[in-house]
């Protein structure tokens, strides 16, 4: 069935400049992690399900 996009929505992360490289290297490899986008995904699918209008919507994750 064909679909339109109905709404995109922008998630951003940001961390102070001054930390450190060890301590934004190890969040990024958190935020690499297949693991991490698939909880992301389900946590906006959660939301999702909490408004039974909503539920013929289709959410992707994309980086």
């Amino acid at each position: 069935m064909p679909t339109i996009l109905l709404d995109v929505f922008q998630l951003t992360l940001s961390v102070p400049k001054d930390r450190p490289d060890a301590e934004i290297d190890a969040m990024r490899r958190i935020l690499d992690r297949k693991g991490f986008r698939r909880k992301l995904l389900a946590a906006a699918q959660a939301v999702i399900r909490d408004h039974p209008e909503l539920a013929r919507i289709t959410l992707t994750l994309t980086r």
